[in-house]
């Protein structure tokens, strides 16, 4: 009997990376932080079968607001697609972030503790329930 294993479902970034500080380039531009404000590219391994489109969101869990501090949320990403930026694949679209802007707002906690930015991609199916849920948590503090 032969057992195949389906790849990981697995999400990764040449700009931020797990576990590491996020970089001052990808850094909200106001309110006190002095970044650079730019979108990280985002790349992902072959989703599981079924899928149909992706969503990805970058959240700060550790904000005071219920739910997090939303950073970037991209929907309808085709199935097909294996990264993403400041360029869109066709189909997909930034949404609105708690910064008020459309696309990639920066992290820029208050100053203390480091904070959390869970960068989550989801395989949606027809029916938009997820299939699967690649994720990646780097850091940023001042």
């Amino acid at each position: 009997m032969t057992v195949l294993l389906a790849a990981a479902f697995a999400l990764m970034s040449p700009d931020v990376r797990d576990g590491a500080r996020v970089p001052e380039a990808f850094v909200w531009n106001r309110d006190g932080c002095h970044g650079a404000n730019r979108t990280p590219r985002i790349r992902w391994t072959a989703p599981p079968p079924h899928t149909v489109r992706l969503r990805l969101t970058a959240i700060d869990y550790d904000a005071p607001n219920r739910g997090g501090w939303v950073h970037w949320r991209v929907v309808d990403i085709p199935a097909g697609a294996r990264a993403l930026g400041a360029i869109l694949p066709r189909g997909a679209r930034n949404e609105r972030n708690d910064w008020g802007t459309i696309g990639w707002g920066g992290p820029c906690p208050p100053p203390g503790p480091a904070h959390h930015y869970t960068f989550a991609l989801a395989a949606l199916d027809a029916r938009g329930r997820v299939l699967a849920t690649a994720r990646m948590v780097p850091v940023y503090g001042r």
